[in-house]
């Protein structure tokens, strides 16, 4: 979901909902593509979704409140952490391929070791995320986009306070 234009114009209820459900729709893009094996940076931008969520759920907590409750975020971080050690293994193997060409013989051997064991883990990562923790991702996002796809604003007509908005 795009970003309207407008956001910083309206209410902060409604536009840390937006961005919210617009970090959510990353998350759900990258979760969607785990499967593809050639797709090197589905893992990561899957991540970087539900980062980016669990910062927006913090930053707007009192805002939030309702939409995205303590049980989600923990339920967000376990996710987020589920899926480091794949991560960890992807950005360590793609350093230690940029240091092959200075290494020989048994150090050069010692990097082919631990790059093949780094795979394993990899791999490993891999098929825990599209299977199961895709299952785990799927429940709490379709709770996610509900509630905070729907905003209902209490306003006490007798009492005059100024109108905040995002900015």
């Amino acid at each position: 979901m795009p970003l309207p234009q407008d956001l910083l114009l309206r209410s902060p209820e409604e536009g840390a909902r937006r961005v919210a459900l617009t970090f959510l729709d990353e998350a759900h893009a990258g979760s969607r593509r785990l499967d593809d094996a050639d797709d090197k940076e589905a893992l990561h931008d899957f991540r970087v979704g539900i980062r980016r969520l669990r910062s927006t759920a913090r930053a707007w907590k009192d805002v939030l409140d309702g939409a995205l409750r303590k049980r989600d975020r923990r339920a967000l971080k376990a996710l987020q952490n589920a899926t480091g050690g794949g991560r960890d293994a992807e950005v360590a193997i793609a350093w230690l391929e940029t240091q092959r060409d200075a290494l020989q013989g048994d150090d050069a051997a010692a990097l082919d070791r631990l790059v093949q064991r780094l795979r394993a883990r990899l791999a490993d990562a891999m098929a825990h995320a599209t299977g199961g923790l895709r299952e785990q991702f799927d429940a709490i996002e379709e709770d996610l986009r509900r509630r905070l796809g729907t905003l209902s604003i209490e306003v006490d007509l007798g009492e005059a306070r100024p109108r905040l908005s995002c900015a």
